[in-house]
């Protein structure tokens, strides 16, 4: 799974810069479908092997000749979700941690980043939190001192928390007067009961972030970065012992920390308001419809046919069915659909944007197409062009690319062995098995359908 039109109001689902509708395969970009015939999958064989360190998890190490390293350290179920009562703490405090740490204030963590070209960040998700750090090969030792002083000697001075929050706040107020927001929260709201950790509520975020203190921030920054939840995936030309050097030095550096948050339960499918269809009122020119479908649960042996149905569906930009249909027409600006696969839900979920006097004429259109996919299925070409498209995307050229594909691989709970193997889930996919999937998940009378825009009841056109 990519993170941010759904920042605010929709983060749960979309995950930083929909980061994890990242989780499915946010590697993807639909530019073209290779014509790809007999395709080899030894083309995307990479070179990945464990190496034990101080952490309970073996850390990934993707070997590259590449002097760029990319890695990551991905803190399992520490996401918005545990802290489903207040959420929006991990913004103020994600905002203020390289605002000052260990010996180095904000300005000089930031120059010596820039003076080495190292890159930290942490961007938000609902189940996890991921630190994604890169740097030159000769760079490492500076880039992982700076990482341990971040997630352990943070200043979290009072002046950024409060700049933080005031960020926080001022973005929040902002989403009410964008519909792809409001109407974000409104789906969030259908697809799950009042209480599910997923649900949005921009007024609830304000009125908790101005009570937020410096000791409710020191809480959260010691419970999070916990080495017995850390998944670290490496993609590098460094020596193994490099490595575990680097590696043993983060853990020695949270090695105090412990929280106690659960497991994630058991992942649900269905939709809390299945076929519900509701408009949310705001005064702008532009339109913006969403929609869910159900989802299968991970483990189900059915979840890669459902994604190459949900890319034939509307995954693909350019040349899905929704693309074709719709967008070609000059229906809408642009229509696309996520495959989003989360530890607590899993679902299909579109969105498109359109003048108000379109709306109506859109979403039958959108339950049109649905229909005909649940009705018919798809066919072998689309079949084909899908699988050479998700194949021949995975031959990857970037250390960057092949660490978003691994990291992706296992949050989707992937074992080390099935790396170089994963393909072949997609690659030999029969006709009949995704049609077969396909009547379990793009049930036209189940799909929950939202607009946000300029209501037009009156002049009779909705």
């Amino acid at each position: 799974m990519k993170r941010g039109m759904f920042k605010v109001a929709f983060i749960a689902l979309f995950g930083v810069a929909v980061f994890y509708a990242y989780k499915s395969w946010h590697v993807y970009q639909d530019k073209s479908i290779f014509e790809i015939k007999n395709f080899d999958l030894t083309q995307t064989k990479l070179d990945v092997a464990p190496l034990g360190t101080s952490f309970k998890e073996p850390v990934w190490s993707v070997k590259s000749e590449s002097p760029m390293v990319f890695f990551s350290v991905v803190f399992k179920n520490e996401g918005d979700r545990s802290f489903k009562d207040s959420p929006e703490i991990l913004n103020v405090l994600i905002a203020t941690l390289l605002e000052g740490a260990g010996d180095r204030d904000g300005s000089a963590i930031k120059k010596l980043m820039a003076d080495q070209s190292i890159s930290i960040s942490i961007p938000r998700d609902p189940d996890n939190i991921v630190v994604n750090v890169s740097c030159l090969s000769k760079y490492i030792d500076t880039a992982v001192d700076i990482l341990c002083d971040v997630l352990s000697k943070a200043h979290l001075k009072r002046e950024k928390i409060d700049i933080a929050k005031q960020g926080s706040i001022v973005s929040l107020k902002q989403s009410m007067f964008i519909p792809m927001n409001l109407a974000a929260e409104k789906l969030s709201n259908l697809m799950y009961n009042e209480e599910h950790p997923y649900r949005e509520s921009i007024k609830k975020a304000l009125e908790k972030i101005p009570n937020y203190s410096r000791d409710d921030l020191l809480k959260c920054y010691s419970s999070i970065f916990v080495p017995d939840d850390a998944e670290i995936t490496i993609v590098s030309d460094l020596a193994d012992e490099v490595i575990i050097d680097a590696i043993n030095k983060i853990y020695k550096s949270i090695k105090a920390k412990k929280n106690n948050f659960k497991a994630a339960e058991k992942q649900e499918t269905e939709l809390a308001f299945a076929g519900k269809e509701e408009h949310v009122e705001l005064d702008n020119s532009q339109s913006t419809v969403l929609f869910a479908l159900p989802g299968v649960q991970r483990i189900s042996k059915k979840r890669f046919a459902v994604r190459t149905a949900n890319a034939v569906f509307g995954q693909l930009v350019i040349t899905s069915r929704l693309a074709k249909n719709i967008r070609a027409g000059g229906l809408v600006y642009r229509v696309k659909t996520y495959a989003i696969d989360q530890d607590l839900h899993s679902g299909i979920v579109g969105e498109c944007s359109t003048r108000p006097e379109n709306v109506k004429d859109l979403t039958k259109r959108i339950r049109k197409e649905c229909k005909d996919l649940y009705d018919n299925g798809i066919t072998q070409e689309e079949l084909d062009n899908v699988k050479n498209w998700k194949c021949g995307k995975n031959v990857l050229d970037t250390n960057e690319a092949t660490l978003e594909f691994v990291e992706s691989l296992r949050l989707d709970g992937v074992q080390l062995n099935e790396v170089n193997t994963y393909l072949s889930n997609y690659y030999n996919l029969t006709l009949e098995e995704v049609n077969e999937a396909i009547r379990d998940v793009f049930i036209p009378d189940k799909m929950i359908l939202v607009d946000c825009g300029k209501s037009l009841k009156k002049e009779g056109a909705r």
